[in-house]
């Protein structure tokens, strides 16, 4: 390259720099602008002159409400008003039944953003009635006229947000109705002009409304009495296919009025053209000079790119425009059921399936599964002959009376071995019965941590995973021992590993095989009685390499996987699947098809993983992805999207969530996006609180202050509450921010109905910590107790698991949360380690115990319970080879 070249590169380089600082300073402003705006309670305070208004017969009083203060009655008056004026024009442009509907409109009105500019007759006037139907969710069916206290009611309002729009402070309208009895008296007019002042003293650029065609006296009122002119943005080249305009103030105010197709059966070239998404999602320049020097771009006269700074979307929504698209969609919603505490809990152990570790706990568990053991061997033998006469004769007799010495000295014993030798000899004495071995599994009673299985030599009690012993006494072992994940594979290495439940008894694991040219697999795990097995892995996409793979699985078996194809700036897939199951006729001598049809059928059901088309979403992906399963056969996916000008000089990073629906053969279709953050997003993780609510937890790059420009406002703990109605996704308005200095991984977990946990890694303080966040009956979150400390290793990894009050049968205590991090082991190496904390609400404090439970270093960890009280565990080492364990849980 010759120095003339690089020169060119290096001045580019400058460039587009200088272009991003500027856009980024200017967003910043304009957010300031418009959070300033939002946060006055009553914007007629700028025009305190204008509260009242007398004229053509028309005596009024004028004031400013935002929607979440108003009264029931009063939204449904502006919604009667509403639905009276403007349904007929809502049907004719949509025909077929897809036009006016009582449930969007009523939502979009009483959205807690929306902001009101109220024109109230005198209490001696009063409106003509109207009606709407609607339902509990939405509108009352009374049809009356809502007043207030004191008897006036509402001829005419204004429904305005102050919002950014296009890139630039708008004062959107969205509705402006007046009463029949009162129009064509200067009312409306009067309304929109003192809207402007106050946009003009707020130092918007521009207004915003929505205007039908077909509404010719709308019109009028617009181009005739405002002087309102055509915009630029209005979609002309198409006039026949749309059915309303857009409109400018001369005075350099606009009036931008959205788009709506004419005719569902328009073509599909045209419809592709002409939709509102597409058409809009750019960022359009306005034609003031003062606007390309802020954004420090000199453009040739004529060129194409002359009105349009070149981020062009052809998506929904652009990153900015997400101000009205996530925080517009709060609705009120049924409130989950609540949680109280009723007593403190006692500490837990994370112990092998056997529920403890080490020799102490031993000696203390062993105690218990005796007396587990011994209880259900009184049962069996309590069913013995009854016969005075023949108990001495009877072996069961004889176990019986054993069994009565012994248990006396059983409770008092402390030793292990002592146990063992009482559970032995009890064991030996039973097994002296002359009943007949038991043939099928129904007729067999194995010891506690034990399970039966049918063989060639007859029922068989084997212990659960993680214990030691011959079926009838399992005693857990002194060290925890994995199990491989591969074991007819040698010199495995995986990563980036993620595995989540589908179904009540199947595991989906998915991973990154770096042996095998980084390709993306997937396993399909089974969970059965003390056991869980694993099918074959498969590959779900062996033409590209697949970082950070996740997953998503739903109850009826199918699932989503989400990965990219290089490590950064790749482009990310998804891949949709379902778990196939078929049967087949078990092939077998007589003897065992008539003892498996005893224990249940001739029939042997397996599963296989089939896989739909491969989809691309995005490209320039270089993070985490998020997905979420939902009713309805619906996933949340949720990641950082980037924009790109035509120039590829600046890449713009949002926060953006989509809405799939997964298909009977793993077919994937696209149902709806939305913009959650307007800057870059990074380490996204998610918890279901609901079956159709989740929390996305993530790092937001710093935003400025609402109150000083100049600062700026730590974002690298948020976390934003999700709803699902129907094909959208309904965000909070407000976030929830932990406000740390600096954190890296993070991990949720649901601890209560409407009660979970935030564990981050502080690398700030070089510590693990954790926020106990309650979620109320209003969609907001706030914390209940910390940042509470819980290790002082940082842990390049991290998985929470929870247990809510009650999961143990000798559990009555408060919230428990099970945090899997990196520990310090010998020689400065690393280990891992589970700590089990206690959290209690009602007090600044949180008891945490470390339990060891890997003496080896870990690259990655997944956990799921799979029980009440049973985890299991599949990680990999420093080395990438994966293993799999059941943990226990039990009181210490």
């Amino acid at each position: 390259m010759n120095g003339k070249a690089k020169d060119k590169k290096r001045e580019a380089k400058a460039k587009k720099k200088e272009i991003q600082e500027a856009q980024l300073a200017l967003h910043k402003q304009q957010k300031a602008k418009i959070d300033s705006a939002n946060a006055l309670e009553d914007a007629l305070t700028l025009a305190p002159a204008f509260r009242q208004y007398n004229r053509g017969g028309v005596e009024v009083t004028i004031e400013d409400r935002r929607a979440s203060v108003m009264s029931r009655g009063e939204i449904q008056r502006c919604f009667d008003l509403t639905k009276a004026n403007m349904e007929t024009f809502y049907d004719e442009a949509q025909p077929g039944g897809k036009g006016w509907d009582d449930r969007a409109k009523w939502k979009e009105l009483s959205e807690d953003d929306a902001r009101f500019i109220l024109a109230r007759s005198v209490p001696s006037q009063e409106a003509a009635p109207s009606t709407a139907d609607g339902s509990d969710a939405g509108p009352a069916t009374n049809g009356t006229v809502s007043k207030d206290g004191d008897g006036s009611d509402i001829v005419a309002f204004v429904h305005y947000r102050f919002e950014i729009e296009l890139e630039e402070e708008v004062c959107y309208i969205w509705e402006l109705q007046v009463d029949n009895k009162t129009r064509s008296k200067g009312l409306g007019r009067f309304l929109m002009q003192l809207l402007e002042l106050v946009s003009r003293k707020l130092q918007m650029a521009k207004m915003m409304c929505t205007c039908f065609k077909a509404n010719a006296r709308a019109l009028s009122f617009y181009k005739d009495k405002l002087k309102y002119v055509v915009d630029h943005t209005s979609p002309e080249e198409n006039p026949d296919e749309f059915d309303e305009e857009v409109f400018p103030l001369v005075c350099g105010l606009l009036i931008y009025i959205k788009p709506h197709l004419a005719n569902e059966s328009t073509s599909r070239s045209s419809q592709a053209k002409a939709t509102y998404p597409a058409a809009r999602l750019t960022r359009i320049l306005s034609s003031d000079d003062d606007l390309h020097r802020r954004y420090n771009i000199h453009m040739a006269p004529g060129s194409s790119a002359s009105r349009r700074i070149s981020l062009t979307f052809g998506e929904r929504h652009g990153p900015w425009r997400g101000l009205r698209e996530y925080d517009r969609q709060l609705q009120r919603r049924p409130s989950h059921p609540q949680w109280t505490r009723t007593a403190n809990g006692p500490q837990l152990q994370l112990v092998p399936t056997g529920l403890v570790s080490g020799a102490t706990a031993n000696k203390r568990l062993n105690m218990t599964l005796a007396r587990t053991y011994l209880d259900d061997l009184e049962h069996l033998l309590s069913q013995g002959p009854s016969n005075t006469e023949t108990q001495a004769a009877d072996p069961e007799e004889h176990v019986a009376g054993a069994f009565s010495t012994q248990r006396g000295v059983l409770k008092r014993l402390r030793a292990p071995s002592s146990v063992e030798d009482v559970l032995s000899s009890l064991e030996q004495a039973y097994t002296t019965q002359t009943n007949p071995i038991p043939q099928t599994c129904g007729d067999k009673v194995c010891g506690a941590n034990a399970w039966c299985q049918h063989t060639v030599q007859g029922s068989q009690c084997l212990c659960s995973a993680g214990f030691i012993g011959d079926g009838m006494h399992c005693s857990p072992p002194s060290a925890y021992i994995p199990e491989p994940l591969l074991p007819y594979e040698k010199n495995t290495s995986i990563a980036d590993l993620h595995l989540v439940k589908c179904g009540l008894d199947k595991l989906l694991l998915v991973y990154r095989d770096k042996t095998d040219k980084n390709r993306g697999k997937v396993m399909l795990g089974r969970v059965r009685p003390g056991h869980v097995s694993w099918g074959p892995p498969a590959s779900f996409c062996p033409e590209y390499e697949a970082h950070q793979p996740q997953i998503a699985a739903l109850t009826n078996g199918r699932f989503v996987i989400a990965f990219r194809h290089r490590k950064e700036k790749a482009k990310g897939f998804l891949v949709g699947g379902y778990v196939a199951t078929h049967t087949s006729l078990l092939q077998t001598d007589h003897r065992r098809q008539a003892r498996r049809e005893a224990e249940g059928g001739g029939t042997i059901v397996s599963s296989r993983l089939e896989f739909g088309p491969r989809m691309e979403f995005a490209s320039m992906q270089s993070g985490h992805v998020a997905l979420v399963p939902l009713p309805r056969s619906r996933v949340a996916m949720l990641f950082e999207d980037k924009v790109i000008d035509i120039d590829r000089r600046t890449v713009t990073p949002y926060g953006k969530a989509r809405l799939l629906s997964i298909g009977p053969q793993g077919v994937l279709t696209e149902l709806g996006e939305w913009i959650f953050a307007s800057q870059a997003v990074r380490h996204l993780r998610t918890l279901k609180v609901a079956d159709d609510a989740f929390v996305l937890a993530y790092k937001e790059h710093a935003a400025p202050s609402r109150t000083d420009t100049s600062e700026t406002i730590l974002q690298e703990a948020k976390a934003k509450l999700f709803y699902q109605t129907e094909d959208d996704l309904v965000m909070s308005g407000s976030d929830l921010n932990i406000g740390a200095a600096r954190a890296k991984d993070r991990a949720l977990a649901l601890v209560a109905a409407n009660r979970f946990v935030y564990v981050y890694d502080d690398s700030a303080s070089h510590s693990i910590k954790q926020v106990l966040v309650q979620v109320e009956t209003n969609h907001t979150m706030h914390i209940l107790q910390g940042p509470l400390h819980v290790s002082q290793s940082p842990s390049p990894y991290l998985a929470a698991l929870a247990l809510s009050p009650g999961t143990l049968s000798r559990s009555t205590g408060d919230n428990y949360s099970i945090i899997l991090h990196q520990g310090s082991g010998k020689d400065d190496g690393t280990t891992g380690v589970a700590s089990i904390c206690t959290l209690i609400p009602e007090q600044q404090y949180v008891d945490c115990q470390e339990n060891l439970w890997s003496e080896r270093g870990l690259s990655s960890v997944q956990g799921v319970l799979i029980s009440h009280n049973v985890i299991l565990l599949v990680f990999a080492d420093s080395k990438g080879s994966p293993y799999y364990q059941l943990m226990g849980l039990a009181p210490a």
